[in-house]
């Protein structure tokens, strides 16, 4: 009897997730991490090389999407106003929450 109304609850859901692209040019360095222990030699072992981008002259690129039951969201991309185009809390409330989720959940049979 609990799960009786499982399946309207979860008409009820939004999943929604936010993706940061790097548009440019990257650097590389390569670091090495050896065993240095006696008679195990990793010299040579490309295994032990881990190549670490650097942002170098990139922009980038914030986006966002969600979905849910008979549901899917524009792309779409947030403009950000922190340090290096990193997006901050205000950004997310007035360029997603206020325009987006708040229509949806209006517009939504299940709410």
């Amino acid at each position: 009897m609990a799960h009786l109304f499982w399946t309207v609850e979860w008409l009820k859901v939004l999943w929604s997730d936010e993706v940061t692209f790097l548009i440019g040019e990257r650097s590389a360095k390569a670091r090495v991490t050896r065993n240095t222990r006696k008679g195990e030699s990793e010299r040579y072992c490309e295994n032990c090389i881990q190549h670490q981008f650097h942002r170098g002259h990139t922009t980038p690129v914030n986006a966002w999407g969600a979905i849910g039951y008979g549901y899917k969201s524009p792309l779409i991309f947030i403009n950000g106003t922190g340090k290096k185009g990193a997006f901050k809390l205000i950004d997310y409330l007035t360029q997603i929450l206020q325009p987006h989720i708040r229509f949806t959940l209006l517009q939504s049979p299940y709410s």
